[in-house]
C-alpha cells in the first residue's frame, strides 16, 4: 500500500460499505455460477471492523493477513465437510455396516 487507508476517519460508514461490498460480491458469484461457498459475513465482520479502525499500514496489513488465513481455514473446513458429507457414520453400529465388530 502507498499509505494507510483512511477508513478510521469514519469506521461506521466503512463497516457498512464493507458489508455492502461483501453482499454484492457474494451475489455476483451466485449469479455467475460460482462453486465456492463464501465465508459467512459473521466470520469476516470482526476483521473488517478492526481494519476499518486501524490507523497504520502495518496494522492494516496484519489484519488482512489474518483475514486471509481465516478465509483459507474456512475453505479447508468446508472442503472437509463436503468430503465427509456422504461418508457412513463410523461411530454408530448398525447391521448394514460389517466394520462395527458385531
Amino acid at each position: 500500500m502507498v499509505g494507510p487507508d483512511k477508513t478510521y476517519k469514519d469506521p461506521a460508514k466503512a463497516d457498512r460499505m464493507g458489508e455492502d461490498t461483501y453482499n454484492r460480491l457474494v451475489g455476483a458469484a451466485a449469479r455467475l455460477g460460482g462453486s465456492v461457498q463464501a465465508m459467512p459475513w459473521k466470520i469476516a465482520r470482526p476483521y473488517i471492523n478492526r481494519f476499518n479502525r486501524a490507523t497504520g499500514d502495518e496494522q492494516k496489513q496484519a489484519i488482512l493477513a489474518a483475514l486471509n488465513a481465516r478465509a483459507r481455514k474456512y475453505q479447508e473446513e468446508e472442503r472437509k465437510r463436503r468430503d465427509n458429507a456422504g461418508a457412513p457414520d463410523t461411530y454408530a453400529c448398525t447391521a448394514e455396516h460389517s466394520s462395527c465388530g458385531n
